[in-house]
């Protein structure tokens, strides 16, 4: 039998087609991914307090941090120049972007500081590094 104002669709078929939510409905939760790239200069430290990162770096000119990773696996990283993308988006960059820049003794010199203001004394080795955020 089919029920009245949606002809022939059988009445059991309907019920399943009305369980199933469309994917833009307001009835369902968010299950969107956000994805963003990070090309950045800088070091990769342990896992930090954002406080403790903030008052450490409150006097150190230029040199800001990141938290980037797969969410719950997130990795802080002290930067200086920082460029970041979207999905679906692009950046081009020139090669002296990252190759042969006059500051890099400067900014090794600034992350070097930052790091000690930290705690940290077996400082890495600074560099490029690309990055990809994922949140939900």
């Amino acid at each position: 039998m089919e029920p009245s104002g949606t002809p022939g669709v059988p009445e059991a078929r309907r019920t399943a087609l009305t369980a199933v939510r469309h994917p833009n409905s307001t009835e369902r939760p968010d299950m969107r991914l956000y994805s963003t790239a990070y090309l950045a200069y800088g070091i990769q430290i342990p896992d930090t307090d954002p406080d403790r990162l903030e008052e450490a770096l409150r006097d150190i000119e230029g040199i800001g941090y990141l938290n980037a990773g797969r969410f719950g696996d997130e990795r802080t990283y002290l930067t200086t120049e920082c460029h970041s993308v979207d999905a679906g988006e692009y950046l081009g960059l020139a090669p002296e972007t990252v190759a042969n820049r006059p500051e890099q003794a400067a900014w090794d010199a600034a992350l070097k500081a930052a790091a000690e203001a930290l705690g940290r004394t077996d400082t890495p080795e600074a560099g490029w590094f690309l990055t990809a955020d994922l949140d939900s």
